[in-house]
């Protein structure tokens, strides 16, 4: 049935094409969540769902570790993790030439124990509360865009 109108909501979509490929790909794995709970006493689950075609992720706490009340949910659903803040540069390196990976490194053990990806940060985060000061410095001097890139 989708098939029918699909061409038509894309073209209308024009500029918005990537939003239209996204609620596309959502409509599909609901069918395909439909079909295989029809066929099958059992819920599916997201990453049941999406199996095949690409991997379902999440953002999570970065103390996931020590949420075991949360873990049920988290391994049936998904198969890749994103942390909230530990790999921000505020947390990985809050000081220049001062590193601390305690956090990451124990958010990345959690998730190789448990068969999950991890998907980090990019390496420079735009809010002020997530980048240190010392980013935007070069010496005593605001830093040029030279620096920066």
């Amino acid at each position: 049935m989708a098939a029918v109108w699909l061409p038509a909501l894309i073209t209308a979509m024009g500029m918005l094409r990537p939003l239209a490929w996204c609620w596309v790909i959502v409509v599909g794995l609901a069918g395909a969540a439909r079909a295989q709970v029809a066929a099958s006493p059992q819920a599916v689950t997201l990453k049941q769902a999406a199996r095949g075609l690409f991997d379902i992720g999440v953002g999570v706490n970065d103390r996931i570790g020590d949420r075991p009340a949360d873990h049920a949910l988290l391994l049936a659903q998904f198969g890749v993790v994103t942390p909230e803040n530990c790999m921000k540069p505020a947390k990985v390196q809050a000081a220049e030439g001062r590193w601390d990976f305690e956090q990451a490194d124990a958010y990345v053990e959690f998730a190789n124990k448990n068969g999950l990806k991890v998907v980090g940060h990019n390496l420079v985060w735009a809010k002020d509360d997530r980048t240190p000061a010392w980013f935007y410095l070069d010496g005593d001097k605001t830093a040029s865009r030279e620096v920066l890139l």
